[in-house]
């Protein structure tokens, strides 16, 4: 089968085409950092599938991922709305599709997409017993043991938290969240790349060590776009 993918997240926009578990093809469309508004970058996002319609054989249809539910309607409304689409399938991931794992929690129906795709992804990649941790904009840690999705964390990402930091001091400077110089920063713009990425990537060692001791001889698999 092949298909067009579209994921849809809090920071950035995203395509595919995949040929069953193939990955042909991808764009990553621009982020909200750009300054450019959530209907250009779904446009642009749509006019690359548009593209790949014209050079790909076959296409059995489209597969939508969204956390921004706004983003979501406008692809849909775009696809649905073009006339080359017209007999082609749409799907919308939720908590119904026909996902290869069992699940064992609580309103299902509020789980986001992308936590139910990743753990999907860990099953179709031989990985039935794992920790999925996804960073981004909210850093989630999901739980999937022996084919059952049991549930996870989320908490802020990186740049999500180093945003809070800066907004909530008034004295602290502007500065975006980079791979620090030092360790110990002797300035305080130093001080807060320093303590913003080292956090990070603490609190990421810590939850997926704590998940590790209730869920030992698991696979951990790692995805994101920080």
């Amino acid at each position: 089968m092949s298909l067009l993918t579209v994921d849809i997240g809090n920071s950035r926009i995203g395509a595919a085409f995949v040929e069953g578990t193939v990955l042909v093809d991808r764009f990553e469309g621009n982020s909200v950092a750009s300054g450019r508004d959530a209907e250009s970058r779904a446009a642009e996002v749509f006019d690359w599938c548009l593209d790949q319609t014209a050079i790909r054989e076959s296409l059995d249809g489209l597969v939508i991922s969204s956390v921004v539910p706004v983003q979501g309607d406008l692809v849909q409304a775009l696809w649905t709305g073009h006339p080359r689409f017209a007999e082609l399938d749409l799907h919308v991931v939720t908590h119904r599709s026909p996902l290869p794992m069992d699940l064992a929690i609580a309103e299902p129906a509020t789980v986001g997409a992308d936590r139910f795709c990743n753990v999907a992804g860990a099953m179709v990649l031989g990985h039935p017993t794992a920790i999925i941790a996804d960073l981004g904009t909210a850093n989630t840690f999901d739980v999937l043991v022996n084919g059952v999705f049991r549930g996870g964390l989320i908490g802020p990402g990186a740049i999500t938290a180093h945003r809070a930091l800066i907004e909530g001091g008034a004295q602290l400077p502007e500065l975006s969240f980079c791979w620090p110089v030092d360790l110990v920063g002797q300035n305080t713009a130093d001080a807060m790349r320093s303590g913003s990425f080292h956090q990070a990537v603490g609190s990421v060692i810590h939850v997926i060590g704590r998940l590790q001791e209730q869920f030992p001889a698991t696979s951990v698999l790692v995805t994101g776009g920080l």
